[in-house]
């Protein structure tokens, strides 16, 4: 059973988009190289940057999620973001972006914040 991850990450000012955007490769690239990762992908949907990770185990997430680059794009993002937040269940495989996206929004209550 692996541990899914789905990060989602809004930024609207243009300028802090650039500076997120510097971010996106090598952490993309950091978790596809992390000890323990089993699927890693990002993609930009709705106005939100999303990733998508799976994991063999919550100790190597968090070792990877705890070491550069990814500890340092964590850092800046509460400045950078308007909202950031992740969502992480167990299941048999990674999910597609469809269902990875629904599940984010449905845990995050983002859709319907966005909304109201």
């Amino acid at each position: 059973m692996a541990l899914i991850a789905v990060g989602g990450i809004v930024v609207t000012q243009p300028l802090k988009r650039i500076e997120f955007s510097l971010y996106i490769l090598p952490v993309l690239l950091q978790a596809r190289r992390a000890h323990g990762n089993l699927h890693a992908e990002v993609t930009f949907r709705d106005d939100i940057h999303f990733s998508l990770t799976a994991w063999n185990s919550p100790a190597a997430m968090k070792r990877y999620a705890q070491s550069l680059p990814h500890r340092l794009a964590m850092a800046r993002a509460p400045r950078l973001a308007d909202f950031s937040q992740f969502h992480h269940w167990h299941a048999d495989n990674a999910p597609d972006w469809t269902e990875a996206i629904d599940r984010w929004k449905q845990a995050t209550g983002y859709g319907a914040r966005k909304a109201a």
